[in-house]
Order: C-alpha cells, then structure tokens, then sequence
C-alpha cells in the first residue's frame, strides 16, 4: 500500500509541476473534482439508461440506488471540499485521518481503497451496466436477422431498405391475454406483443394491460392510457383503426365477439402522429398496419432511428399504422411458414408480457 501511494503522489507532484500549480491544488482538482466529475457523469448516463430502457424491477431498484448514492456522495464532496484548493485540501485531509484512525487502517491504505479501488469498481460497474443496457435494447442475434431470402410461405413477406413487411392469410385475429400463444400451437401463423404493459409483475393481471381492449369477446379497460393512442377493433373478419376516444366500435366488438388493443398512433390516414419521443432514438421498430385495405404488420430490418421508420411507412403507402411493444424481450415473437415450422424474431429474455396479437390461420 505505501509503495503503491507513494507512487501516486509521486505521478501528482509531476502532474502539478506540468500544470504549474502546487501538489494541494492538483490533488483536489485530480482526486475530487475531476474523479467526482467523472463519477457523476456516468452515474447520470446509467440513471437515463434505466429510464429508457425496460428493466425488471429488482434490477432497476438495484441500479437507482447505485446511481443515488453516486450521485449523493459526489455532490456533498462537491460542496464540503469547495475552493479555496487550499482549505479544501487541509480540510480531505483531516477527513481522511479521522475515518483511517475509526477503520483502523493507516492514512495511505485509505487513500489507496477510496481513490483507486472504491473509484474503478463504481466507473467499471457504471459503464458495463450502460453497455448491458444498450445491448439488450439494441442487439438482434445473427439468425435473427431478416434477409431477401427468407422464406414465402403463409406470411406473404416483402422487404425494402429499412423494413419486413407481414401480410399473413389469416382467418382470424385475436388479442391473447396472459399466457403466449404456444409455438406448438401449428394454427398460429404471426403472433407478436401488442399493447404496452403497465408495470413488470410476475402474475398476470388484466388491469396491467395499458388502455381499453377486447380478448375473446370480454372488455377490459382497467389502465388508462394517455396522450395520442388509437385503437385496432376486430370483429365478424373485418378490422378498423379508430381513435381511442370511440368507445362505441369497442361496445359493438365485444357483443360480437372479437378483439381490440389501444397503442400509440403512427400513421394515421397516411399522415405522420408525433409521439412522445424522440425522433432519433434508435431501436427495431414494429407496428400494425393497413395497406390497400389489407392487414399486416411492418418491422425494421435493422436498428434505425425512429423518424426513419415512420418514413419508412410511408413511402411503403401504409395509411394507417399503431405501435407495438418492442425492446428486449418485449418484441419476442413468431411466425409460421408453410412447411408448418415456426421462426422466431428475437428471443424470450423475460415473461413480463401480458398480451399478443395473434394471427391464426
């Protein structure tokens, strides 16, 4: 431990001299403000990342508190050792002596353990969890990768630039509730998540589907949904994209058995609907759409930023178009060829989705 603090205090004394300043003032500027700099930096990147980016919640609570208690201790650092250099480092170093005499340890180690090891276990741990984040949000595995040569079957695909397009021959559509549709299951042809879910539980609960929806005939509207949300309606084989506000369609869907979900609008009657986000954020987007008067649904092929995708939409001549959930785990999801093997679009990295739109043949 003193060989190893010597050697630091001998790198600060250099670094002073090249700054033409003194050992006090580089040791505040160095240890405190720029480390503590550095520090809350990335404490607050890790912070925007959770929010992002859907985590279950033991994680999250795990990782806010991580963040929060980074982001304390700097800041109280920040104040307690303001300028002048001078007082502030007198002041660091009495702090220091005194926690060393409570811990038992000696004035070197405690340096050493706070201003080495405690600081590169917090960076390490902020930046590797940044980069885990991203990745999951942001990483398609390598077969799951959508090229020309996939196969024609009971999905009719098409491809451009920037997008897959499904157009299934469906005889039906319906929102599954709680339980996904089984991959074995060979009357499913395309099956994807559809409305948001409200809160990351273990058990299913009807009311954690976000805003009004129908599956098999019964009418849930449990979680209210705010801002520019619309609506698919299904029922007697024919669908309808509506705003959220008509409640009457929904009435009529359920007496007649069918199914409806809300979602934000994208397209409507071919003109673009601002969402709350914003247009460069980056993901593999997917939505619902109507072209020609057929149902199908739209996906990037790549991460793109979502302006791209809406454009995207609407140079393909897709008139009307809603959300669907997507992000890790969240946009697992399948579809049929017609040799009867099913394809899986990304992997199931949690079971925290409540809902799908299901297409069966």
């Amino acid at each position: 431990m003193n060989d190893l603090f010597s050697l630091c205090t001998n790198l600060l004394d250099w670094l002073a001299k090249q700054c033409h300043t003194t050992y006090r003032a580089i040791s505040v500027c160095f240890n405190i403000y720029l480390q503590g700099g550095i520090l809350l930096i990335a404490a607050i990147v890790l912070l925007t990342c959770i929010t992002i980016h859907k985590v279950d919640s033991y994680t999250e609570v795990l990782l806010l508190s991580f963040c929060l208690a980074q982001v304390v201790i700097v800041i109280v650092s920040f104040i307690r050792y303001r300028p002048p250099l001078d007082y502030a480092f007198d002041l660091c170093v009495r702090d220091l002596q005194d926690l060393a005499r409570m811990l038992h340890l000696s004035y070197q180690a405690l340096n050493i353990i706070i201003f080495i090891m405690i600081y590169l276990f917090c960076l390490i741990s902020d930046v590797t969890s940044v980069i885990y984040l991203s990745s999951k949000q942001t990483t398609i595995e390598a077969n799951d990768l959508i090229t020309e040569n996939i196969s024609q079957s009971i999905n009719q695909i098409d491809t451009t630039a920037n997008l897959i397009v499904f157009q299934s021959n469906f005889s039906r559509v319906e929102l599954e509730v709680g339980t996904m549709p089984s991959k074995d299951n060979d009357s499913v042809i395309f099956c994807a998540a559809a409305a948001f879910t409200a809160q990351l539980k273990d058990t299913f609960a009807y009311s954690n589907i976000v805003g009004a929806y129908i599956t098999h005939g019964k009418h849930y509207n449990q979680y209210a949904c705010s801002g520019k949300y619309g609506r698919f309606i299904y029922a007697d084989h024919q669908w309808q994209f509506a705003d959220a506000d008509n409640h009457s369609l929904l009435d009529s869907a359920a007496a007649k058995g069918g199914c409806a979900f809300t979602q934000w609008w994208i397209i409507k009657s071919g003109e673009a609907i601002p969402l709350a986000r914003k247009g460069s954020q980056q993901n593999i987007y997917r939505a619902l759409c109507e072209k020609d008067g057929k149902l199908m649904v739209a996906q990037c092929r790549k991460v793109i930023p979502y302006e791209l995708f809406v454009k995207s939409l609407q140079a393909y001549g897709i008139e009307f178009a809603l959300y669907m959930d997507m992000g890790s785990g969240w946009n697992h999801s399948f579809y049929r060829d017609n040799t009867g093997t099913e394809h899986i679009l990304f992997p199931r990295t949690h079971h925290y989705c409540t809902n799908w739109i299901t297409f069966y043949k």
